[in-house]
Order: structure tokens, then sequence, then C-alpha cells
């Protein structure tokens, strides 16, 4: 190899390297963006940069409709969330892709009282994750199984093992464990257990997605009965 095609090669490579690097860093920013509009609760912002032809060029299309999911599920359209997951099923998802496609809609059928649906999804994720090794994946299908004893099921003797499970957890983790188990209080016409619950979680959940949602309950127990 002579000093001019060794010197273009290394110029191609240098070139290559250099426009992933640039991909990767729109790709970071973009989505930092994103994260940040959602997180101030400006939901038509997100969704509106979501169809922006600059994050088209910098994002895969299937984290933009996973990402749209999250915008509709929301809002609470649910015609928008329907055909959200008629496009993420019909593309050719990524594992990681289709695991958080798969947790999201399950949660937001459940969260609706569409207890068929969530099952579906439930099918999908053990499908997805029941032979898998990983204990991060294991917990997670555990958990799936847990939001359809507790929302489908209302299965209240769960009470005494979440009790314990809350113990050992903090932060947002711990509140949505002590919404849990207000909602199976609830379902136990324990009104009063349940609203010291929802108290402690309404600590852990503030500045959350969780946190409307457990103030909303707070007002009116009624809605522990679907969200």
């Amino acid at each position: 190899m002579d000093n001019l095609t060794f010197l273009y090669l290394a110029l191609m490579i240098a070139l290559v390297l250099g426009v992933l690097l640039l991909l990767r860093a729109s790709q970071r920013g973009a989505l930092e963006e994103l994260a940040h509009t959602l997180a101030r609760g400006d939901v038509e912002r997100y969704l509106t940069m979501l169809g922006s032809r600059r994050l088209s060029l910098v994002l895969r299309k299937s984290t933009l409709a996973l990402l749209r999911l999250e915008g509709h599920i929301r809002t609470g359209d649910v015609s928008e969330v329907a055909v959200d997951e008629k496009r993420l099923e019909q593309m050719r998802l990524r594992p990681g892709e289709r695991l958080e496609y798969c947790q999201k809609a399950m949660s937001f059928h459940l969260s609706r009282g569409e207890y068929d649906a969530g099952r579906d999804y439930l099918v999908k994720l053990e499908t997805l994750l029941e032979k898998e090794p990983d204990e991060k994946l294991k917990a997670i299908l555990a958990d799936a199984r847990l939001l359809i004893c507790v929302y489908a099921d209302r299965d209240v003797s769960l009470i005494p093992a979440l009790e314990k499970q809350e113990t050992a957890q903090s932060g947002g983790q711990r509140g949505v464990t002590q919404y849990r188990l207000a909602k199976l209080c609830h379902f136990a016409g324990e009104e009063t257990q349940a609203n010291t619950w929802l108290k402690k979680a309404a600590q852990n959940v503030a500045g959350t997605a969780w946190q409307p949602i457990v103030e909303a309950a707070l007002g009116d127990h009624s809605v522990l009965d679907e969200r």
C-alpha cells in the first residue's frame, strides 16, 4: 500500500468516525431535549417535536414510534395510542424496544380497566422474557405479573408481601408499591389504610408521572378502581 492510498483510507476512517460521533451527540441531545420537555408537562410541544424533520434524521423510526406512544399515553388519547400500537406491532423492533413497548402498553390498558388487553401484553412479555437468565429481566416479568394480580385480579392476599417489599425500597419505586398497597386496601374496603398509603406514596412520587395520579386518588378514592 503506497502512502497516498494509506492517507486516503485514514481520512475516510476519520470521516466516518466523525460522522458517527456527531450522530450520537445529536441523538443524545435530541433525547435530552424531549425528556426535559415531557418533564415540564408540555406534551403538545413534545409531540410536535417528534414530527419534525430534524428528529427524523437523527432518531430511528422505532425510537420515534416509542416516544410518540409515551406522549399519547400521557394525553390519554386512546385512538392515537391504538394507532401507535398498530405501527409498533408492524415494526421490526429490537428486543429492548419490544420490551419497552409491551410494558408501556400493558400499563396503559390496565390503568383504563382494559384487563383483557393487559393480559394479552403479559403473554407477549412472557414470550420475550420467560427463558431469560438475567435477574433484571426476571424482575421485570415478575412485576408485570404483579400488575395483573393488583389491577385485574384485585388480589388482596398480596398485601402482606407488598408491605414487606415496600420496606426494602426507596424513592419512586417505593412510592409505586405504596400506591399499589393503597389500591389493594381500597379493594379490601380498608379506606383509612388506603389513605395512609396514598399519603406516603405522594411523598415518594413527587415530580414523577405518578404524582397527579396519587394526588387524584387522595382527593377521590374511586380513582383507585382503575388508575
